[in-house]
C-alpha cells in the first residue's frame, strides 16, 4: 500500500504501514526505492546502491557512476552528517537523478530537467538542491512510512582538522658564506616539525648550528 498521494501526514501514519529497518543503509535503500515509485516519473531504473560515506567538500551526497563499479552499479553515498529524515531523503532524490541521467550531465539541463518534474529546486550554482512544497510533503510521508532512522547524525564535519605546523629555522652567522650568495642577504633557512626541533636542531652547510627563528621558546609553545 502507498499512501504518497496523500497530503495529511497525521492520516498517512495510521493508515501507511510503517516499516522497521534494522540499519542506516536498509532504511536509506527502501527510501530509494519509495523515491522511484511515487516520486519520479516513469524512469529506466538505474543499478545503484545506498550507503553512508562522507562526500568531498561540504557536499551532502555523492554519487559514482556505473562505469566504476566492477558490477556496473551506480554507488550512492549519503552523509552521516544529515540530521533529519526528509533531509536524508532529499539527498537521496538528488544522486538518483545522478544515476538516471548520468553523472557526466553534472547538474546541467538533464538534471535540471528531472529536477523540475520532480519540484527539486536547484538553489545555487554548484547544483545544491532543497525541495519544493509539493516534493516536501511527498518526503515527510516517505519518512513516515519507512518508520524511525536507525541511527543519529554523526557531525564529523564539525571536527576542526589538525595540521603540523612547521617551524623555520634559520643560521645565525652572519658571515655565513651561503648567506652571502644568496638575494637580499637571507640566511640560509629549513623548515621543521617541533619534534625534530627538540631533537636536535639541523646545521647550515658553513657549519653553524641552525636556531629557530622566533627562539627557543616557539619550539616549545608548539611542542606542549
Amino acid at each position: 500500500m502507498d499512501c504518497i498521494g496523500f497530503n495529511d501526514s497525521s492520516w498517512a501514519s495510521w493508515h501507511c504501514p510503517v516499516d522497521d529497518y534494522a540499519d542506516r543503509e536498509a532504511w536509506l535503500t527502501a527510501g530509494a526505492e519509495r523515491l522511484l515509485t511515487s516520486v519520479f516519473p516513469p524512469v529506466e531504473r538505474p543499478s545503484f546502491r545506498v550507503a553512508l560515506g562522507w562526500p568531498k567538500g561540504k557536499a551532502r551526497g555523492c554519487c559514482f557512476d556505473a562505469v566504476a563499479s566492477e558490477d556496473g552499479h551506480h554507488e550512492i553515498f549519503i552523509s552521516p552528517d544529515l540530521a533529519e529524515p526528509w533531509e536524508r531523503l532529499r539527498t537521496v532524490a538528488h544522486e538518483l537523478i545522478h544515476a538516471i541521467v548520468g553523472c557526466d550531465a553534472g547538474h546541467r539541463a538533464p538534471f535540471k530537467e528531472l529536477c523540475k518534474v520532480i519540484d527539486l529546486q536547484v538553489v545555487a550554482k554548484n547544483g545544491s538542491t532543497e525541495p519544493g512544497p509539493r516534493l516536501r510533503a511527498k518526503l515527510d510521508l516517505i519518512a513516515i512510512q519507512l518508520g524511525p532512522y536507525p541511527g543519529a547524525r554523526l557531525a564529523d564535519g564539525e571536527r576542526k582538522k589538525q595540521t603540523t605546523r612547521m617551524l623555520k629555522a634559520v643560521c645565525p652567522n652572519e658571515a655565513c658564506e651561503i648567506r652571502a650568495q644568496a638575494e637580499n642577504d637571507k640566511p640560509y633557512t629549513v623548515r621543521l616539525t617541533a619534534l625534530w626541533a627538540e631533537l636536535g636542531m639541523p646545521t647550515c652547510p658553513c657549519g653553524t648550528e641552525m636556531t629557530l627563528e622566533g627562539g627557543k621558546e616557539e619550539g616549545e609553545a608548539l611542542a606542549a
